[in-house]
C-alpha cells in the first residue's frame, strides 16, 4: 500500500520563503560531511522534488530577530494512506494553538497509559 508523507514548518510570523531539499547528497555537499553539511553554510535556492536513492525531509526557515525577541518554530511531520488524510493533517497544523493542543493531548494520553499499567517513575 502507499503511504503519504507530509514535512511542514508552522511559526508566528512567516520571514521568508520555507527552502526544503530532498537529495541527502546536494543536503551534504560535495567535500562535506553530517557534521558540516553543505545546506548549513550555503544559502541555497530550493531543489526539485524527485525520487532519490537516498532520500531526505528537510526544511529550512530563514528567521530574523531583534535583540530579546523570541519566536516559536515548529516542525510537523506526518503520514498517512491517501493523499486526501495528509492534505487535511498537514492543514490541521498549520495553526500553532492545534500544534500545542496536540502536545496538550498526547502528555495526557502518555500520563493515563502510565497510570493503567502501573509504571514506576524509573520505567516511565
Amino acid at each position: 500500500r502507499e503511504l503519504y508523507f507530509f514535512h511542514r514548518v508552522t511559526m508566528q510570523t512567516s520571514y521568508a520563503p520555507v527552502q526544503f531539499e530532498t537529495s541527502r547528497t546536494r543536503f551534504i555537499g560535495r567535500g562535506n560531511s553530517l557534521e558540516n553539511p553543505a545546506a548549513f553554510t550555503k544559502r541555497r535556492s530550493v531543489g526539485p522534488v524527485r525520487a532519490d536513492v537516498d532520500p531526505i525531509a528537510s526544511l529550512r526557515v530563514p528567521i530574523e530577530l531583534e535583540p530579546g525577541a523570541a519566536e516559536t518554530v515548529v516542525f510537523v511531520s506526518g503520514a498517512a494512506r491517501t493523499r486526501e488524510e495528509v492534505d487535511v493533517l498537514a492543514g490541521r497544523y498549520r495553526d500553532l494553538l492545534h500544534v500545542g493542543r496536540a502536545f496538550e493531548l498526547a502528555w495526557s494520553r502518555a500520563q493515563v497509559e502510565v497510570r493503567d499499567h502501573a509504571y514506576s517513575a524509573g520505567q516511565a
